[in-house]
């Protein structure tokens, strides 16, 4: 029997294939676990920056009725550590 080398050929690509799909199966099964393992992580970031943007804008509007909170709110604002980007 005679063997075809265009056989040889397409059956090592199928090989080589087989394998990337498998590398690329594992990696997105990865991902996806750490999508899973960060995402209520990200919803109790998400909730607290709400609750502080609710709490700056009582702020807000509480030192519009009562001006003289602001030096006090200023100095707070002074003092907090700033929030690197």
């Amino acid at each position: 029997m005679q063997k075809d080398p265009l056989v040889a050929l397409l059956v090592g690509a199928l090989c080589v294939c087989a394998v990337f799909t498998f590398a690329v199966t594992v990696g997105y099964d990865w991902h996806l676990h750490q999508l899973k393992h960060l995402q209520p992580q990200l919803v109790n970031i998400q909730n607290s920056q709400n609750m502080a943007n609710a709490l700056l804008n009582d702020t807000v509007a509480y030192s519009k009725q009562h001006p003289a909170i602001s030096p006090i709110i200023q100095a707070a604002l002074n003092s907090a550590p700033q929030a690197t980007p």
